[in-house]
């Protein structure tokens, strides 16, 4: 709603060098191609917004509006409306009448109590149309602009709304990313071409991760190298997706066919019960078993150990050890795509 708009108190033409400068290349650039006439015809150059109503004139062209933090400006809106004057409609001035006698007056500040005669500058849509002039006590006005002030008003509201739209955005963009699944290591529990949405302001903040999380991570160089060794390219943004099973300093032994124990405790206990229904993939030759590595350890500070829901084709910890707790960027929220399978991950 243009009709409200902020004022400066003390506002004037020697406010605001830079502003000033900054906003009349705004209106230049905006109004490209339009001459100087027209520009100072319709106000369009910066001026610092503030109430005009006492020195308003016979003949003048002025916008009236609501104001910022005016009280009741709903009920005001209602009843300017009501009278054919409308917040944010530039009108000329037909005439001034002292409030009191009647008699006609030529500038606004010779009574204290003023009636206008306005009529809008342009016509007006047929349900807007009144029988011009209309007449309007100057008390009913909350506040009065020129015209400059209010393409000014204008442009701060556009230019901070704009502002404000590209920092959410920004904002926006480094909290949350949507992330397409390519591999099959977390199935049944996130399939091969899933599309998630991934929070990544916990990871930035260095919040704590608990076992059974799933989180999303930038490979480790072990696991670069098995990538590059098996064919593979990596670009730069390219994360890995596990669930956190081993927390820092709890001991840890992977046997030989894989199965990992934490502090004497089997994974599956303490990650609880999940199918194993996935199965190695033929194409691509007998899955982990052949890479895994039996070892015992105990999990370093700022580290975790990393597993895949289907062990049976995920390149986990088991194979290239714990994880730099650094490393992890995001945490998925949400499954997109299927629609079929939408829906919050876990």
């Amino acid at each position: 709603n243009f009709g409200r708009v902020p004022l400066k108190p003390g506002g004037g033409e020697g406010s605001g060098g830079l502003a000033r400068r900054i906003g009349n290349l705004l209106m230049l650039y905006a109004t490209a191609g339009a001459s100087d006439g027209f520009r100072r015809r319709n106000g369009i150059f910066w001026e610092w917004p503030e109430d005009v109503r006492k020195s308003l004139r016979c003949g003048q062209v002025f916008v009236p509006s609501l104001g910022i933090g005016q009280q009741d400006w709903r009920r005001r809106r209602h009843e300017l409306f009501a009278k054919g004057v409308y917040p944010g409609l530039e009108y000329r001035i037909m005439g001034i009448e002292d409030g009191v006698d009647g008699s006609m007056l030529f500038s606004a500040s010779s009574a204290k109590k003023t009636v206008l005669k306005v009529r809008p500058i342009y016509a007006v849509r047929k349900e807007l149309d009144r029988s011009w002039p209309v007449q309007v006590s100057m008390e009913e006005i909350p506040v009065a602009l020129t015209q400059a002030m209010y393409n000014t008003a204008t442009l701060m509201i556009v230019t901070m709304a704009s502002l404000g739209l590209l920092l959410s955005g920004l904002i926006a963009r480094e909290a949350v990313s949507l992330y397409k699944i390519p591999s099959r290591s977390m199935e049944p529990t996130i399939m091969a071409g899933d599309l998630l949405v991934v929070e990544k302001v916990t990871a930035r903040l260095g919040a704590q991760l608990k076992r059974d999380e799933i989180i999303l991570f930038s490979p480790p160089e072990e696991l670069e190298r098995i990538v590059r060794s098996n064919g593979g390219k990596l670009r730069g943004g390219d994360l890995f997706v596990k669930r956190v099973a081993g927390l820092p300093h709890e001991s840890y032994k992977i046997s030989e066919d894989g199965r990992v124990s934490l502090d004497g405790k089997s994974s599956e206990s303490l990650l609880g019960e999940r199918k194993e229904l996935c199965r190695p993939d033929q194409d691509r030759g007998p899955g982990t078993s052949s890479r895994i590595l039996p070892k015992e350890g105990v999990v370093p500070e700022n580290s975790l150990l990393v597993l895949g829901d289907c062990k049976a084709v995920s390149v986990d910890s088991r194979v290239w050890g714990p994880l730099d707790a650094s490393k992890v960027k995001g945490r998925p929220l949400v499954r997109l795509w299927p629609p079929e399978r939408f829906g919050m991950i876990q």
